[in-house]
């Protein structure tokens, strides 16, 4: 995945927006819940960009929205990113990112 940003913050809301899309906010009998996080670290710096590269390691919850049954099925992973700044940023070797989203009404 490539992340294109202004700024280390908006690089951080696009990372969160993506991940949020690829869980379905409406139930469909199912219950998601993703728990993630990722440390990034700058690998080339110029007078007008910035890229940075890190791992995204997830967690994904999933379970039927019955209540009568308690079954989860539970995935782990990660994926590489790799985000361009579009300026010089100075003094951030690093950022992080984190956060939990579910479609739980």
């Amino acid at each position: 995945m490539t992340i294109q940003a202004n700024n280390i913050t908006e690089a951080v809301q696009d990372i969160n927006r993506y991940l949020a899309g690829k869980v379905n906010h409406e139930p469909n009998n199912i219950n998601i819940t993703l728990y993630y996080v990722g440390v990034f670290h700058m690998i080339r710096q110029a007078h007008n960009y910035t890229v940075y590269e890190g791992t995204i390691d997830y967690t994904l919850h999933a379970s039927p929205s019955i209540r009568l049954c308690n079954a989860v099925t539970v995935i782990n992973g990660n994926f590489h990113v790799v985000v361009l700044i579009n300026m010089y940023v100075n003094n951030t070797y690093y950022f992080t990112v984190d956060g939990i989203i579910n479609n739980e009404p």
